[in-house]
């Protein structure tokens, strides 16, 4: 009975877990309007998240000839509830970094705390990280959409996103670090999944049209520090199929 009340547990951690990661799960991108550009968070397509514009920690972007925009040329103007920024200038990608801080899984599902804040709270710390998301967005042709920017975590096109069409093969590259990540596991904007091959290398034939995401996730262990277990970085691809 013991043994069978302990399978239950197990199970039930399990599946908090999942639910954790998977339903809270927000995807990171740009949207361009008429003279600026603004970091969006929530559900690609569906739905936008408000947050906080500070944790947006780095805006760049690189001009269609490959060359990047010159910091002068790109201005910060957040609003209350999003990272805002003006841009001089005609771009093919935009990349943003944001740092959303320290979270818990625990038995009552995620939370956006430090270990240490759950505890107190009498909660059941199942994991605790620190969670950092990139994402680069395609917006026309350019001669640098080929080449990696140095994100930290990057996938990095083979194939000129503006260029694509439905029915076409997409092959990407995942980076970690600058170098090749192996048996990354890549999920498309149709929820389906690639794993990366020993150069980090993954091909996708496009299904759909319009904006077309693809995220790569990637854990990285932590050692002497009680309030994380690992950082998981999470990095997006977005870009529009004609």
């Amino acid at each position: 009975m013991a043994v069978k009340k302990g399978l239950i547990s197990v199970i039930f951690i399990l599946t908090v877990i999942l639910v954790s990661s998977t339903a809270g799960a927000h995807h990171l991108w740009v949207e361009k309007n008429s003279d600026s550009y603004t970091v969006a968070r929530g559900v690609l397509g569906e739905r936008f998240d408000a947050y906080e514009p500070g944790r947006v920690s780095d805006f760049t972007a690189l001009m269609p000839d490959g060359s990047s925009l010159k910091k002068e040329n790109i201005q910060r103007a957040d609003k209350s509830d999003k990272a805002v920024f003006n841009v001089s200038g005609k771009i093919s990608i935009a990349a943003v970094t944001c740092d959303w801080g320290y979270r818990v899984n625990t038995t009552r599902g995620k939370k956006f705390m430090r270990r240490t804040e759950a505890e107190k709270e009498g909660l059941k710390v199942i994991s605790a990280f620190f969670s950092t998301q990139y994402s680069k967005v395609f917006f026309e042709q350019g001669s640098g959409n080929t080449k990696p920017l140095g994100l930290k975590l990057e996938i990095v096109p083979l194939d000129d996103p503006s260029l694509l069409h439905k029915g076409d093969k997409l092959s990407v590259q995942a980076l970690f670090d600058g170098k090749p990540l192996a048996n990354a596991l890549i999920t498309g904007a149709e929820k389906e999944e690639i794993k990366t091959d020993s150069n980090g290398i993954g091909n996708f034939i496009i299904t759909g049209k319009g904006k077309t995401l693809l995220m790569l996730g990637h854990k990285v262990p932590v050692k002497n520090d009680p309030e994380k277990d690992f950082h998981r970085y999470t990095s997006f691809m977005v870009f529009e199929v004609k």
